[in-house]
């Protein structure tokens, strides 16, 4: 067995090395198809608006973000509904009207009251626990989507 490693160490190192190469070339290539990418990271969750001393009633809140190294162009903000259908969020309750190009880390954020929406959802004929996510398109048309978040409309 020494024998052999001794024939053939520069052969194993040869081998090791091309490994590593190969390893590191890899890495370096994924990490810069990453920032070549648009990149938005969406948040659904519930809040409550301000408006001077006083607090809305709940709402349901999206926020985006331009996480990567180019800029965005967001061209619709929404709810995506358990059936695959979505809820666009009207123009005028959000921070910046779409479409809006989002520099490399801007964000913004949009809502929907709770009561407002279940209520929708409900004549809709939506009933017990309905899992939603927040959705936002970009010009292109890809589509980034939110963790999803449950709600509950009662009977």
């Amino acid at each position: 067995m020494v024998e052999w490693l001794k024939d053939n160490a520069l052969a194993i190192v040869t081998a090791v090395v091309a490994a590593y190469g190969a390893v590191l070339s890899t890495v370096a290539i994924l990490q810069n198809r990453r920032k070549s990418q648009r990149r938005l990271v969406i948040g659904l969750s519930h809040g409550l608006l301000t408006f001077g001393p006083r607090l809305s009633d709940d709402h349901i809140l999206i926020s985006v973000a331009n996480d990567g190294v180019l800029p965005v162009t967001v061209r619709s903000i929404g709810i995506r509904l358990p059936d695959g259908k979505t809820a666009i969020i009207p123009p005028d309750q959000g921070e910046f009207r779409a479409p809006y190009e989002l520099a490399p880390g801007q964000g913004g954020n949009f809502w929907v009251s709770t009561n407002e929406f279940l209520a929708s959802l409900k004549e809709k004929g939506y009933r017990g626990q309905v899992r939603i996510r927040g959705v936002v398109g970009d010009a292109v048309g890809t589509q980034f989507i939110s963790k999803p978040m449950c709600l509950t409309i009662l009977r």
